[in-house]
C-alpha cells in the first residue's frame, strides 16, 4: 500500500474544490492589484492640485472607491482562506485517521499516545494556521512588494536602485531569522510532544502518586518538560523582537535618503528627481512595501512553527503499515462459500484455530516465541498458561491478526488472520480483554461500537446472557460510566463480544483485577456465553473445570488434558 503524501492529500483537496481554489487565487491577485491603484491615483490627484487645476469629483470618488475594494476584497480573501484552509485540514486528518487504522499493533507499543495525539491536534492545527495565516499572507505580501517595487522604479529609478540593493539584504536577514525560528520551533514542538504524554499518563496515575507522596517527583519531570518548551519559545520571541525594529530603522532611512537626495542637482535630480504628487505616491509606496515586509516576519515565524508540525506529520504518514498477506486460494474460495454468521462453516476443514512451527520477535532480535504449535478444534475449551513473558498476548495477537509471525502459520476458520477484512472479524469472533474500554455515546454504542447492522434484539439477547437484562430498556440513554461496577463493564464487554453471535470467543484475563465475589459473577456469565463456541482464554481460572484444555506457553510447551484440575 503507498503511503500517503502531504502534497498529494493537499492537491487532491484543492482538485475536489476547483470552485472555491480558483476564487481565492482571485482575490489574491485583486488584492494585489487593489493595494497598488489607490497611491498612484491620490498621487495623480495631488499633481493637478499643485497645478492649481479644479480637482475632479471622479478622482476623489475612484479614490474611496478603489480603497473601499480593496478592503471589501482582503476580507474576502480571508473568509476563502478559511473555507479553504479548514477542507484541507479536513483531508489531511481524514488521512491520518485512515494511516492510524493501518498501524502495526507493535507502533502502539513502542510509541506512546500523547505524541500521536498531538500530531492529530496541534501538528494538524499548525497547518490550518500556517495556511490562513501563513501561506497566503506571504503569497499576497511579496506580490504587494513586488509589484511596488516595480512602479517605484518607474517613478524614481534611484530609489528602485536603492530598494534593488536593500531588499536583497533584508532577504538574507530573514532567512537567518527563519532558519533560526525553524529549529526553535522543532525544539519546542518535541517539549509540547513530551507535555501531552506526560499529562494523561499522570492523571491515569494520581492515586499511585498521592499514596507513595511522589508529587515532587512528578512535578520535576513536568518542570523539566515546560522549561524545554519555555526555552525555545523564547528563542523565537527574541528573534521576532529583533526582526520588526530592523524592518522599521530600514524603511525610515530608506526615506530619508529619498527625500535628502531629490533635492540635490545634476544627476541626483535627473535619478531622484519627482514631483510633489510621485513623492507622496514613493512616499505611500516604501510605507507600504516595508509593511509587507515587516508582516512577513510574523508569516515566517508561523510558517516555521507549523513546518516543525508538518515534518512531524509527514514522519507519522511515512511510518511502515501492517502488512497484509495475500489470500491463499483455498482462503479465496473459502470468501465465495455462503456465510453463516453465528457458526464455523460446515465446510470448514481442520482446526478451528491453529497455530503450526510459529516464531515471533518484536524487534526482529529477542524471540518471543520459539516454534511454538497449538491447535484448538471445533467448539474445544482451550487455557493458556505460562509465566509473565512467556508470550500468551503474544500468542493472542497472532490470532487476532494484529502480528504476523516470523516464520510459521497462524489460521482462524481456515484463513489468515491478518488478511481477515474488519467486517469480517466481528462475525467470526468475539474478543473480550482485561479491561472494558468504552466509547462515546449510548449504552447501545457500548454494545455494536457504531454498527447499524446490530438490531436491539440482539443487544438485548447479548444483555440477558450476561445478566445486565435491565440495561436494554436503557440503550438510548447517554452511557455514564459510574453507573455500572467494574464486574458490571466486564459483563458488558462480554455482550459486546457475542453480540454479533460468532463462533469464536477470545478471552484475555478477563478476571485480573476482580474479587472473589464479582469474579464468580462474571465466569457464570462467561459460562452461558460460552456456551456452543470454540473458547480460547489466558486465564488459569477461566472456564475452570468445564473441560477445558491447557496449554503452556514458554520453555515448558507441554498441555493438560481436558478435565484436569487449574489451580
Amino acid at each position: 500500500m503507498n503511503k500517503p503524501k502531504i502534497r498529494t492529500i493537499l492537491l487532491g483537496c484543492l482538485a475536489a474544490n476547483p470552485g472555491l481554489t480558483v476564487l481565492l487565487a482571485v482575490s489574491i491577485v485583486s488584492s494585489i492589484v487593489l493595494e497598488l491603484l489607490p497611491p498612484l491615483l491620490l498621487g495623480h490627484a495631488i499633481d493637478i492640485l499643485t497645478d492649481n487645476v479644479m480637482l475632479i469629483a471622479g478622482l476623489c470618488f475612484g479614490y474611496f472607491g478603489l480603497s473601499a475594494a480593496a478592503g471589501v476584497c482582503r476580507a474576502a480573501r480571508e473568509a476563502l482562506v478559511t473555507a479553504v484552509g479548514g477542507k484541507m485540514t479536513h483531508a489531511l486528518r481524514s488521512a491520518m485517521s485512515r494511516k492510524l487504522s493501518r498501524l502495526p499493533a507493535g507502533e502502539f507499543v513502542t510509541g506512546t499516545s500523547g505524541s500521536i495525539a498531538a500530531r492529530f491536534t496541534s501538528d494538524a492545527d499548525a497547518f490550518e494556521e500556517m495556511f490562513s495565516s501563513g501561506i497566503v499572507s506571504l503569497l499576497t505580501d511579496l506580490g504587494t512588494v513586488v509589484g511596488m517595487t516595480v512602479v517605484i522604479f518607474t517613478k524614481s529609478p534611484g530609489l528602485g536602485m536603492i530598494l534593488i540593493v536593500v531588499l536583497p539584504l533584508l532577504f538574507l536577514f530573514t532567512r537567518r531569522i527563519q532558519k533560526a525560528m525553524l529549529s526553535a520551533h522543532e525544539q519546542n514542538r518535541r517539549a509540547i510532544a513530551k507535555v501531552t504524554g506526560f499529562l494523561p499518563e499522570t492523571v491515569s496515575n494520581i492515586r499511585t502518586i498521592h499514596v507513595f507522596n511522589s508529587e515532587r517527583f512528578a512535578e520535576k519531570r513536568y518542570d523539566k518538560v515546560i522549561s524545554e518548551s519555555y526555552a525555545a519559545i523564547e528563542k523565537t520571541n527574541f528573534y521576532d523582537a529583533i526582526y520588526s525594529p530592523v524592518i522599521l530603522s530600514t524603511s525610515a532611512a530608506v526615506i530619508g535618503v529619498m527625500m535628502t537626495l531629490a533635492g540635490r542637482q545634476g544627476l541626483f535630480l535627473e535619478l531622484f528627481g519627482i514631483t510633489v504628487g510621485t513623492a507622496v505616491t514613493v512616499i505611500s509606496y516604501v510605507g507600504k512595501i516595508f509593511s509587507p515586509l515587516e508582516s512577513i516576519g510574523m508569516e515566517i515565524q508561523t510558517i516555521q512553527s507549523a513546518a516543525a508540525g508538518i515534518r512531524r506529520i509527514r514522519e507519522y504518514l511515512a511510518l511502515p503499515e501492517r502488512e497484509v498477506p495475500a489470500e491463499s486460494p483455498a482462503e479465496a474460495a473459502y470468501k465465495e462459500k455462503p456465510q453463516m454468521t453465528g457458526a464455523v462453516p460446515a465446510g470448514q476443514k481442520g482446526p478451528v484455530i491453529s497455530l503450526r512451527d510459529v516464531s515471533f520477535s518484536y524487534d526482529g532480535k529477542t524471540p518471543v516465541l520459539s516454534h511454538f504449535s497449538m491447535m484448538v478444534e471445533k467448539g474445544e475449551r482451550v487455557v493458556l498458561r505460562g509465566r509473565t513473558g512467556a508470550g500468551k498476548s503474544t500468542v493472542f495477537g497472532l490470532v487476532l491478526g494484529l502480528y504476523t509471525p516470523t516464520s510459521g502459520s497462524v489460521t482462524l476458520a481456515g484463513r489468515n488472520p491478518a488478511a481477515l477484512k474488519p467486517e469480517e472479524k466481528r462475525q467470526l469472533y468475539g474478543c473480550v480483554e482485561q479491561s472494558f474500554h468504552p466509547v462515546m455515546g449510548t449504552f447501545r454504542d457500548q454494545i455494536t461500537l457504531g454498527d447499524n447492522g446490530i438490531s436491539d434484539s440482539q443487544c438485548s439477547r447479548a444483555l440477558a446472557v450476561v445478566g445486565l437484562s435491565p440495561l436494554a430498556a436503557h440503550l438510548d440513554e447517554p452511557f455514564a460510566p459510574e453507573r455500572l461496577s467494574h464486574g458490571q463493564h466486564q459483563l458488558l464487554a462480554i455482550a459486546r463480544a457475542i453480540v454479533t453471535n460468532p463462533p469464536i470467543l477470545l478471552l484475555d484475563e478477563i478476571t485480573s483485577g476482580l474479587d472473589s465475589a464479582t469474579e464468580k459473577t462474571v465466569m457464570e456469565a462467561l459460562r452461558r456465553a460460552a456456551s456452543g463456541r470454540t473458547v480460547l482464554s489466558v486465564s488459569h481460572r477461566a472456564l475452570a473445570g468445564s473441560g477445558e484444555r491447557v496449554v503452556f506457553v514458554g520453555s515448558a510447551e507441554t498441555e493438560m488434558a481436558p478435565g484436569t484440575a487449574v489451580e
